[in-house]
């Protein structure tokens, strides 16, 4: 733990205890607990945060790049004349079936 020994952690302990006195040092304990809770606490919720940052970021580029393949596809297809003619057929049969029933 930190290099540190027993007796070091003795001493320490021993210096604590003249420092801030019996009656006090339970008290400083719990609030420094408190404190690493809270510690891990917030950096636990940034890490989070991070992380769902990086995921809605991930899926506005995954969009982006299917609407881009989309355009592309559309774009290319609508100068073949075949294709554009069969979408052309297509949308007539469409309506006809929207008359139809």
């Amino acid at each position: 733990m930190f290099g540190l020994g027993i007796p070091e952690l003795i001493i320490i302990a021993i210096i604590l205890l003249l420092v801030f006195g019996g009656k006090r040092l339970p008290e400083i304990g719990k609030n420094l607990g408190r404190t690493v809770s809270e510690f891990r606490k917030v950096k636990k919720e940034m890490t989070a945060e991070k992380t769902k940052g990086r995921q809605q970021e991930e899926e506005k580029t995954l969009e982006n790049v299917n609407s881009l393949e989309n355009k592309l596809i559309n774009g290319a297809t609508d100068k073949i004349p075949v294709v554009k003619k069969a979408r052309t057929l297509k949308e007539k049969a469409d309506k006809i079936k929207d008359i139809i029933g």
